[in-house]
């Protein structure tokens, strides 16, 4: 009786300690704000590519330009939602796009990732 009361004992401690540890309430998105502080870049566009295809774009052997995963119009402050955490290339373009800039940047899951197109250059703040 003592050796089923202890097997029975082992098994509830097995199943507390399994059950908590699971990764379900793991979040894997994150958000970009975009804030812009240039009135030349008000009303002006982004997009949002891969990594890699950020990679590509800027580069000169090129043979194709890739299709960006999010683009819009540029507000005082831009609010983008549920990216999947990794690596992003970002690039901003004036509204008469006369100027332009980019970035890489990181989601990471849960988190906002904030970045503020000041004097010609995009910053990541937070």
């Amino acid at each position: 009786m003592k050796t089923f009361k202890t097997i029975l004992l082992m098994m509830l401690l097995a199943s507390v300690t399994l059950t908590s540890c699971s990764d379900d309430d793991m979040d894997l998105t994150g958000n970009l704000k975009i804030k812009v502080n240039m009135d030349n870049y008000l009303s002006g566009t982004y997009d949002i590519y891969t990594e890699l295809a950020g990679i590509t774009a800027i580069s000169s052997s090129a043979e194709f330009w890739p299709a960006s995963l999010k683009d819009g119009t540029l507000s005082k402050e831009t609010n983008i939602y549920n990216l999947n955490y990794g690596t992003y290339y970002l690039k901003v373009r004036s509204k008469d796009n006369t100027n332009q800039g980019y970035i890489l940047f990181q989601i990471k899951g849960g988190q906002t990732t904030v970045i503020e197109v000041v004097d010609r250059k995009i910053i990541e703040i937070e």
